[in-house]
């Protein structure tokens, strides 16, 4: 089946890329409705080369507090050796030829640079199906603000000048399209169940759940980043999964006001100028339904204010903002490291579940060997027939010897 596609989810970023990398990492491996004896198996490719698949996938995920696997960046795979490139051609035709659609997922592949894409794309030597998720420039540009402030303090009209390319989405599609090998470009809209809608595209059963994963922060997270440079021994990615993943299990995900709009009238008129003829041209790679969508959709269009109005924040802080900030700061550190140690434990207990069904998979191997081995004994002839067709009569001068040695035998 070399007519297979590669499935590639090339992002973008803050537009559900953490749910679907998150559903598929633990639900890899699909049959395709209505195809019989073909499935996707979602895949990745690490920096090294590696091919993770099954066991490998939640074996990298519990390393990491997002609990997902991820290819590697496209700059880091086009560095790979051609040889390499060839072996992971090689296994990916493999898994095509014996009815299987690998699909890959990284998030920033979107923003690659080009040569780095063109070198991944052209070793990967097969037909590409490309999808990508997107969202209005505004509410992406608000939801990513949060998830990068952390990392350098800059001013906001920095901060916009240096990401607004990012949001001009026509121009990377653009580019995916024009690469090596894609022979399919799906634009898709982040506005619903992105995992629901990557599964009915690829007309694959759906997750039972809806999946929510990376959420934007809360309210108070935001504002202690708006008044701290976090810190390198504070990862803000460590606790915003760490805290998403607590507050559920304890049943308080929604008990905290929303993060505070980090943009004002002009802000979002900027954006809007800047992007408003990119998101025009993007019409023309969309399908008929996501087009609509986009066209009747004002937040693309309008800099009007109340159209892009975001949730006030509904409590002030219950302590005073330096003690506030002390006890979420320290509260903060012991949840990403009881979370991390939480995680090794995890990694324990599935090692510790692999070895023990290997083990139980060799034991039954073992025991049917036996089975098959008595059932062989059983049926065989008596040993005397077996021994007079086989042991062949004694030459002369065996006989000779007999005769010398053993007197009796002759």
């Amino acid at each position: 089946m070399s007519e297979l596609p590669i499935v590639l989810h090339v992002g973008a970023p803050k537009a559900g890329s953490s749910a679907l990398q998150h559903d598929l990492t633990w639900n890899p491996l699909r049959p395709v409705r209505d195809r019989p004896g073909v499935a996707c198996e979602y895949v990745a490719i690490d920096a090294a080369g590696n091919l993770l698949r099954g066991d490998a996938l939640d074996g990298f995920a519990t390393l990491f507090a997002s609990r997902y696997c991820m290819s590697a960046d496209a700059a880091s795979l086009a560095a790979l050796g051609d040889e390499r490139l060839r072996a992971l051609a090689g296994a990916l035709s493999a898994l095509r030829e014996a009815g299987t659609i690998p699909v890959m997922s990284y998030e920033l592949w979107l923003h690659a640079d080009a040569a780095s894409a063109a070198r991944f794309a052209a070793a990967l030597d097969a037909p590409l199906h490309v999808v990508a998720y997107v969202r209005d420039p505004v509410s992406w540009l608000r939801s990513l603000f949060w998830q990068r402030r952390g990392r350098r303090v800059k001013s906001r009209a920095e901060w916009m000048e240096e990401h607004l390319a990012e949001c001009r989405w026509d121009g990377h599609l653009k580019r995916w399209r024009g690469l090596p090998g894609v022979v399919r470009l799906d634009v898709r809209l982040a506005d619903r169940s992105v995992p629901h809608d990557f599964a009915t595209l690829l007309g694959i059963d759906p997750p039972p759940t809806v999946v929510r994963h990376n959420a934007t922060v809360p309210g108070e997270f935001a504002r202690y980043l708006e008044r701290h440079r976090v810190t390198p021994e504070l990862s803000v990615s460590e606790a915003k999964f760490a805290w998403q993943r607590w507050t559920e299990a304890a049943g308080a995900a929604d008990g905290f006001d929303p993060p505070p709009d980090p943009f004002d009238a002009d802000d979002v008129r900027a954006v809007i100028d800047a992007t408003s003829a990119s998101s025009a041209a993007l019409l023309d790679l969309c399908d008929d339904d996501v087009r609509s969508r986009i066209v009747a959709d004002a937040r693309w269009w309008s800099a009007d204010p109340e159209v892009h109005a975001g949730s006030p924040c509904r409590r002030a802080p219950a302590a005073p903002i330096d003690e506030a900030d002390r006890l979420l700061d320290a509260g903060l550190r012991a949840l990403v490291a009881a979370d991390s140690a939480w995680r090794a434990e995890e990694r324990r207990r599935r090692l510790a579940e692999r070895r023990l069904a290997d083990a139980e998979g060799a034991r039954a191997a073992a025991e049917s060997a036996l089975a098959a081995a008595a059932a062989a004994l059983a049926a065989a002839p008596p040993r005397e027939d077996r021994c007079d067709a086989v042991v062949p009569a004694p030459s002369r001068r065996g006989a000779a010897l007999l005769r010398r040695f053993w007197p009796r035998s002759a």
